[in-house]
Order: structure tokens, then C-alpha cells, then sequence
């Protein structure tokens, strides 16, 4: 499935995989990295999430794209606890890629749908003074999801809300710590089991953006 985003177009989220990959084997280069005593305790991180969606009302597992943030507070260098905000919809065709409005017309169904995403937990982290930092991290939380069906050819519509939804966050990812107060997040990837009466649906987000630390040092 072919979407735009402010116009860039984008056939998958292969290229920024491949762009991610790229980028960490540039970084393992570099062999700076911060001292552990400098790090603050507060961090605020958000960016770009993507996320492969599965929800009830959709009919077929689709791309849904958004943005991610959170907040964490680090109790020792290895280990903090974490709450994170995540918002996903479908995406949508620039206003003037008239190739890709006539592609989705095309089709017999027109699917709108939504994800928004709370969750929180502990997170563990490997070396936070390096210059890259692995971290792992479990989740609990809910997840509500909304899915519109437009049929064309019998121009009906059904809409499906999931309500509030008890889910799970299990993933981890890297950071590149550029300062004692700023990290890029590379990459974050977690599994997204969601409970919806009776049946379990399976998500998968990819995530990329900044990390702001502030507050006391440890």
C-alpha cells in the first residue's frame, strides 16, 4: 500500500528501517559517549511512530502512522520507569497525488482507523555514560482503537470503537547519547498484544525521535 506524508511518499516502512540500520553502524564508529554521574534523572522523549495495525472493524491488517511520547524517571543508571502516549491513524494521500485519492477509490472498500495507546512500566538499560545505549522494557496499559468502513459499492458504512482495551508494550530499542541532556532515540520496537472480548489482537510499532533529560544527576 502506497501513502504519502507531507507529500513524501512511501512504500513501506523498509527504507527507514534500512536508513536506521545505516545510521548505527555510522555511530559504532564514534567512540564518545557521556559520564554516567552527568546523566539527569527526567526524561521526555516523542517523535515518529509506525505502527502495523490490527483492530477489530478493519478488515485486514493495515499501515497506520502517528507520533509517540513519554515520559521516564531513572531510580539507578540501569533501570526507570516509564509511561508512554502513542497516537496512529491511517495515512493520507497529499492533497495534490491525485494517483494515490484514484488509487484508494479504486478499491471496494474505503477503511478509516485510529489507534491511541497509554502504557507504562519498568524499563532496563544497558550503558547510559556510552555512546550507544541498549534498553529493554514491559508494559502495561490500554489501547483504544476505531475503525470506519466505507463500502462503495452498496454506499454503506459500519463503524467499530473499541473502548479502553487492557494491552501490553514489550520491546526495547537504542539510543545514540549525543549530551548528558539529549539522546537520539535510533529506534524502538515493541509487540502490542491488545485483549478485545475474548480475542487477542497483535500490533507491532516502530518508533524513532529525541530524548530530553533534565532534573537531578545521578
Amino acid at each position: 500500500m502506497k501513502f504519502s506524508i507531507s507529500g513524501c511518499r512511501f512504500e513501506c516502512p523498509g527504507r527507514l528501517i534500512a536508513a536506521a540500520a545505516m545510521a548505527v553502524f555510522v555511530l559504532l564508529l564514534m567512540p564518545h559517549g557521556v559520564a554516567a554521574q552527568e546523566i539527569p534523572r527526567w526524561e521526555i522523549n516523542g517523535g515518529f511512530a509506525y505502527q502495523s495495525l490490527s483492530a477489530p472493524g478493519m478488515p485486514f491488517r493495515d499501515d497506520a502512522v502517528g507520533g509517540w511520547g513519554g515520559v521516564a524517571y531513572w531510580l539507578n543508571p540501569h533501570v526507570s520507569l516509564a509511561a508512554e502516549l502513542g497516537f496512529q491513524k491511517n495515512p493520507e494521500c497529499a492533497p495534490n497525488d491525485f494517483e494515490c485519492i484514484l488509487e484508494q477509490f479504486a478499491q471496494p472498500l474505503l477503511v478509516t482507523y485510529s489507534s491511541l495507546q497509554f502504557l507504562g512500566g519498568p524499563r532496563f538499560s544497558t550503558r547510559r555514560d556510552a555512546a550507544l545505549d541498549f534498553f529493554g522494557h514491559f508494559q502495561v496499559g490500554l489501547v483504544r482503537t476505531r475503525a470506519t468502513v466505507f463500502n462503495l459499492d452498496t454506499l454503506e458504512v459500519t463503524e467499530t470503537k473499541s473502548g479502553a482495551r487492557f494491552a501490553m508494550g514489550i520491546g526495547g530499542g537504542m539510543d545514540w547519547n549525543v549530551l548528558p541532556a539529549l539522546a537520539i532515540r535510533i529506534v524502538q520496537v515493541d509487540y502490542l498484544p491488545v485483549w478485545h472480548s475474548g480475542e487477542v489482537r497483535h500490533s507491532v510499532r516502530v518508533s524513532a525521535g529525541v530524548a530530553v533529560r533534565f532534573g537531578g544527576q545521578q
